[in-house]
């Protein structure tokens, strides 16, 4: 699911339900658990007061092999691309 807003930008319980062929119950449930240890987040200005959209709130996640400890890159698709010259 995370992957999926991470790709395919906000969508909704339902809608990803449909694109993994679950449950809209089921899909809402674990978005709000996502939700609920900051992976992802709703998108207020998309739904409406019976569809919430969500989208994520990283570009990626690593964990620090010593640690397991969440590292963070908030802009993942803004670091600049190091080319080795030919």
């Amino acid at each position: 699911m995370l992957g999926l807003l991470r790709v395919g930008g906000p969508a909704t319980a339902t809608g990803l339900a449909e694109r993994m062929d679950l449950n809209s119950g089921a899909t809402s449930y674990h978005l709000r658990q996502l939700a609920s240890y900051g992976f992802i987040e709703a998108v207020d200005e998309l739904g409406t007061q019976r569809e919430r959209w969500w989208r994520a709130r990283h570009d990626a996640t690593l964990y620090l092999a010593t640690t397991m400890a969440p590292l963070v890159l908030p802009s993942f698709r803004a670091m600049p691309v190091r080319r080795e010259s030919t």
